[in-house]
């Protein structure tokens, strides 16, 4: 199901998304631990995404430990003031269960912002907090998607719009195909973000997304 909302800035659409895990685990709970001091604010980070997500909570006992063993965060000035501060972080998380290696995740995050640095290194692990989860969660949420119904034709908003209606739909590769017009018009990495999201799911799911329950 679908819904539509205004709000007094902007339309929003509601996006059924399902869940996308790069593996699966019998457990409810999970303990994350920085392994190393530099991975301590990425450990944050995923601790918050994961009290954010239903289905999830934090345990320091929890059989699943969920180890950030190396991190990064790397923030971009541009040359020139007026360009924007762009911001990568990484993380590699083993995945412990009952004190066995299971699995080894390659986290990433990233982020735009116009301000010198600080906010964009604090998105990027925000960002990287939310791809961790996104890794382990089982469970298939909503999204609320801002689009422009009213944007000049051919504008990014009006495909990014387009790409946001037919996702919607559940029509993925169109919504692919839009969203790959509105990056050509507005490279940022917001929109890269939305076009590697749309890849994953088609990956997972085939170009139109399956009903949920």
């Amino acid at each position: 199901m679908v819904f539509l909302g205004l709000t007094a800035c902007a339309h929003r659409v509601e996006v059924p998304v399902l869940a996308q895990p790069a593996l699966s685990f019998p457990a409810t709970e999970v303990a994350v631990v920085a392994s190393q001091r530099d991975c301590q604010a990425a450990a944050d980070e995923v601790v918050h995404a994961v009290a954010q997500t239903p289905g999830l909570t934090v345990s320091p006992r929890a059989r699943v430990r969920l180890e950030l063993v190396e991190c990064g965060v790397r923030v971009a000035r541009g040359a020139e003031d007026r360009r924007p501060v762009v911001g990568h972080a990484f993380a590699v998380v083993a995945v412990v269960i009952d004190d066995e290696l299971w699995a080894r995740l390659i986290a990433t995050g990233e982020a735009l912002d116009e301000a010198p640095g600080r906010r964009a290194y604090s998105a990027a692990l925000r960002d990287l907090g939310a791809d961790v989860v996104r890794q382990v969660d089982l469970n298939p949420t909503t999204v609320m998607r801002r689009y422009h119904p009213r944007a000049r034709q051919s504008s990014w908003r009006h495909w990014h719009s387009q790409a946001v209606l037919a996702e919607a739909r559940g029509d993925l590769e169109q919504a692919r195909s839009c969203a790959a017009q509105a990056k050509l018009l507005r490279p940022t990495v917001e929109r890269l973000r939305y076009l590697r999201d749309l890849d994953r799911r088609i990956a997972v799911t085939g170009s139109r997304m399956q009903e949920r329950p």
